[in-house]
Formats: C-alpha cells, sequence, structure tokens
C-alpha cells in the first residue's frame, strides 16, 4: 500500500524575520533539509526584492530547483505541489 506523498507550501506570513536575513544561515538551511528529505517545498514570498538583494537571487536561483521553489503566487506554488504530488504518488514507496 502506498502512502500519499506529502508536499510543504510556506506563505511570507508564516517566516520570521530570520529567515529573510540570510546571514542567520535559517533559509538555508530550511532549504537543505526539504531537499535532503526530498519532499517538495514552495515558498510564497510576493516581492522577494523587498528583502534584500541578496534574499532577492536566493529566490531567482530556487525558482526551477526541482524540490523547493520560490513563488510569488499561492495559486502558482499550489499548482506545481500538485503537479509534484502526482509524480510522487506513482513511484514505488523504495524508489523514495
Amino acid at each position: 500500500m502506498q502512502q500519499p506523498a506529502a508536499t510543504v507550501l510556506l506563505l511570507e506570513s508564516d517566516l520570521g524575520p530570520g529567515f529573510f536575513d540570510l546571514r542567520t544561515g535559517l533559509a538555508g538551511d530550511l532549504l537543505q533539509k526539504f531537499v535532503n528529505i526530498r519532499i517538495p517545498l514552495a515558498i510564497v514570498v510576493e516581492e522577494p526584492g523587498g528583502h534584500g538583494e541578496r534574499f532577492r537571487e536566493l529566490a531567482r536561483e530556487h525558482r526551477t530547483h526541482p524540490l523547493a521553489r520560490f513563488f510569488t503566487s499561492e495559486l502558482e506554488a499550489r499548482s506545481w505541489l500538485d503537479e509534484k504530488h502526482k509524480e510522487l504518488a506513482i513511484l514505488e514507496p523504495e524508489a523514495r
């Protein structure tokens, strides 16, 4: 029996100020953890540039990442997560 594939959606309001300050390492740690455990993560930040140039660069670099992506709209993020959920759901549990 297969278990449902897990995905995670985080909105900007779910994240504290430390996440947006890349000097804290929180953003990098979070992204790396989800990549390591292979659970798709979508983070919605409407204006990444509003959190500084370095954060905007990080968000831009992760716009096409296979497991951890930034989006500017919740609708776009949910659509991507739905696709990832479908992809993961067809894999055998041993393959994940």
